[in-house]
């Protein structure tokens, strides 16, 4: 299960994930790191560093996406019958 950045890195001018990651599969994004899934070997490493509030392995992204979707699908949805 590869790990990703969440929008909490936007900005972010701390590298700490960045030097404890053992591959090198950070790269600066135009606004931000991102991780080369190919090259993310699945360590967790700076996932641990940052907290768990910036990295997150791409499950938990997804799973954390799909709820917000359906909480605004009932918002935008409510009321169309």
């Amino acid at each position: 299960m590869t790990y990703a950045v969440n929008e909490s890195c936007i900005r972010c001018k701390t590298m700490d994930c960045v030097d404890v990651c053992p591959v090198d599969c950070f790269y600066e994004g135009e606004n931000m790191l991102v991780i080369h899934p190919d090259e993310c070997i699945d360590c967790g490493s700076a996932s641990r560093e940052t907290g768990k509030t910036s990295v997150f392995a791409t499950l938990i992204l997804l799973q954390t996406a799909q709820k917000s979707l359906g909480r605004r699908r009932g918002v935008c949805c409510a009321g169309e019958d």
